[in-house]
């Protein structure tokens, strides 16, 4: 089973990641204001994950594939690594899907 992460860096911000069962990093958020603002995202995160169409597949210049997740109000709530591979990506992708709405929190703020 999945977990995120939810971490408070030295310049004050909060922030999750999704991580698989093998304790490799799937999925990292943008910074929060404020703790409440994450878990919140977290939440966000369980909700939409089970949806494909709150994935967007993208590439970098150098042929780099990435996805990001958006909420239903368009805002990315999580992005992905780089991958090598689209087959990688949608790989990562179908954890995410499994993962996220059932990935316990160990807070580390």
């Amino acid at each position: 089973m999945g977990y995120f992460i939810l971490k408070k860096s030295q310049d004050g911000f909060y922030s999750f990641s999704l991580h698989a069962k093998d304790d490799e990093s799937i999925l990292e958020s943008g910074n929060y204001e404020s703790k409440k603002e994450a878990e919140d995202g977290i939440e966000s995160m369980r909700t939409i994950a089970s949806f494909s169409s709150r994935y967007n597949q993208k590439h970098t210049t150098d042929n780099h594939y990435y996805f990001v997740l958006k909420a239903a109000n368009d805002k990315v709530v999580g992005k992905s690594k780089y991958y090598a591979s689209r087959s990688t990506l949608e790989a990562d992708v179908d954890a995410v899907m499994q993962l996220a709405p059932l990935a316990n929190v160990i807070d580390e703020s």
